[in-house]
């Protein structure tokens, strides 16, 4: 009689030692976790030991979060997240004489807000190319709009960034959100995107999606920035 080979296990054993001074955040699935104090540090252990089991399920809604997984930073939530990404972005969206004179171009026969939201939307959803290149710290800080012009080309932080000071160029009010989606099966799993979004009267927001191939989601209410109010946003996936 023959038996079937057995069933294949991945052992997973993880150590992090760091000060104790220094926070840590954690977020395990179906991991034994064990913490000591040795000293001055802290010693933190996962372990685990996993069947493999291969879904049958096609397009599964959110994988990473059904699986065995680990999550480790030193931002506290969030909100950290989002203003430390926004410290570092908020200055690359300046509406320069290059993007008003582009904005009013753009707009040139449009009367209305809605319309020159739209607008501008197409506009940056048509010209700008999806295309992530990195250089130092370009994984987590979009280039100035200066740079995504000339090269006619960015990632979704880059078309967001632009979107926003072309929106700003004409008094609309944006915000930039930190989002986390997940693409159809046999795409680039995106982490962190960038969007712009646009106030409405009702303090609601009308999204702006700027990612990929660009395609306007929703789009209502849009109102004059009277003034522009301080960002916040609270993004969500992977931290």
């Amino acid at each position: 009689m023959l038996e079937g080979p057995s069933v294949a296990q991945r052992i997973v054993d993880v150590t992090l030692r760091t000060p104790a001074a220094l926070g840590i955040h954690h977020d395990e699935q179906k991991f034994t976790y064990e913490e000591s104090r040795q000293g001055d540090d802290i010693v933190r252990h996962w372990s685990g030991k996993f069947d493999a089991q291969p879904s049958d399920e096609a397009n599964v809604a959110d994988l990473a979060f059904a699986v065995p997984a680990l999550r480790i930073s030193t931002f506290p939530g969030h909100e950290a997240i989002a203003a430390a990404y926004y410290e570092q972005a908020k200055a690359k969206a300046a509406v320069t004489p290059a993007v008003k004179e582009l904005a009013e171009r753009i707009t040139k026969e449009k009367a209305d807000v809605p319309a020159q939201a739209e607008a501008l939307f197409k506009w940056v959803s048509q010209n700008i190319r999806y295309v992530a290149v990195y250089f130092g710290s370009g994984r987590y800080v979009p280039n100035d709009t200066g740079t995504i012009l000339s090269r006619r080309f960015g990632d979704c932080k880059d078309d967001a960034t632009l979107l926003s000071a072309l929106l700003a160029a004409k008094g609309i009010e944006s915000e930039q959100v930190l989002l986390s989606t997940v693409l159809p099966t046999g795409s680039r799993r995106q982490r962190r995107s960038a969007h712009s979004t646009m106030s409405s009267s009702t303090s609601r927001h009308s999204t702006v999606t700027s990612i990929r191939r660009c395609r306007l989601e929703v789009l209502r209410g849009c109102r004059r920035a009277t003034p522009a109010s301080p960002w916040s946003a609270s993004p969500i996936g992977a931290w």
